[in-house]
């Protein structure tokens, strides 16, 4: 949620970085290389596999999915409110101020943070 901010200023992008896992079972994880009707993007047949044990002792979290289809704002709009915060005290990159942005609390919470919902005229799903 503050791509935006990653965009802009480097030291922002390196506290926005994250790797995405599936709980798919051993069983089904066939099923991800396959072709999928408006799947935009197509997976290989290689991946790690790790046990949820290992990666939560490693730091792995769950993400936590917000609504963003219209009229189910409650939860983005006050933290789409808390990342506009953040921009508006990094500021300028040659004033210096994007360090105290890079501290922000809230952006130590958007990377595990994803959008899904149907948005206008617009698709995002897990």
């Amino acid at each position: 949620m503050a791509a935006d901010l990653a965009r802009k200023y480097e030291t922002i992008a390196e506290t926005q970085r994250t790797v995405c896992f599936t709980e798919t079972p051993l069983e089904h994880a066939w099923m991800m290389s396959e072709k999928i009707p408006s799947r935009r993007i197509r997976f290989n047949g290689y991946g790690l596999a790790f046990t949820r044990t290992l990666a939560r002792r490693r730091g792995a979290n769950p993400v936590w999915y917000l609504d963003i289809t219209p009229g189910h704002d409650w939860l983005t709009v006050p933290i789409n409110n808390m990342v506009e915060e953040a921009k508006g005290v990094a500021g300028d990159p040659a004033e210096g101020g994007v360090d105290a942005a890079a501290t922000a609390d809230i952006l130590r919470l958007t990377p595990f943070i994803e959008q899904m919902g149907k948005p206008l005229e617009t698709r995002k799903e897990f």
